[in-house]
């Protein structure tokens, strides 16, 4: 039966570098990721039913979306009706003043390596709104705990700030 995995949690939690990480680690593992805009969505679905089909039962997916919590029993429905059966999510539990401190570095790094003006205005510009998105989404990932109700064979709770037990995941 097809495994497959997918991420959730607030946003800066670090669940796509955590997942390009696992699956270097694990090469038996595909990674399928998709950020949210409507024109990409329906390639990463074409994507996750094409590998299904061409690996079959033993295939192995992380499928890194965003995904609120209103939205996972959609997600985990639409995985069903391809024919994963056996969905488990993997719930980032990053606390918010580490996901903030990433958040930071990274506008950091954007500010150093952007060569025009005009770029390093528009990033100081931004930085209020994405630190008000972050601290919604936290929010709303704290009011409305995950649950198996949802459809999840099994949760693991990831902090990414210390390693996983990468045989447990997706075994």
């Amino acid at each position: 039966m097809p495994r497959i995995a997918i991420t959730t949690g607030p946003r800066n939690a670090g669940k796509t570098t955590f997942c390009k990480t696992f699956t270097t680690l694990r090469h038996d593992v595909l990674f399928v990721h998709h950020d949210g805009s409507p024109e990409k969505e329906t390639a990463a679905w074409d994507t996750i039913a094409a590998l299904i089909e061409r690996h079959g039962k033993s295939v192995r997916i992380v499928l890194d979306c965003p995904n609120a919590p209103y939205e996972r029993k959609a997600v985990v429905m639409q995985l069903h009706s391809l024919g994963a059966h056996d969905v488990e999510a993997w719930h980032f539990i990053t606390p918010q003043c580490i996901a903030i401190k990433w958040l930071k570095e990274l506008r950091r790094q954007r500010m150093e390596t952007a060569s025009d003006p005009r770029d390093r205005r528009w990033i100081e510009l931004t930085e209020r709104h994405v630190l008000e998105e972050q601290y919604e989404s936290y929010i709303l990932f704290r009011s409305h705990p995950i649950s198996m109700d949802e459809g999840f064979t099994r949760i693991y709770s990831i902090d990414p700030r210390t390693p996983p037990d990468l045989r447990v995941l997706l075994r």
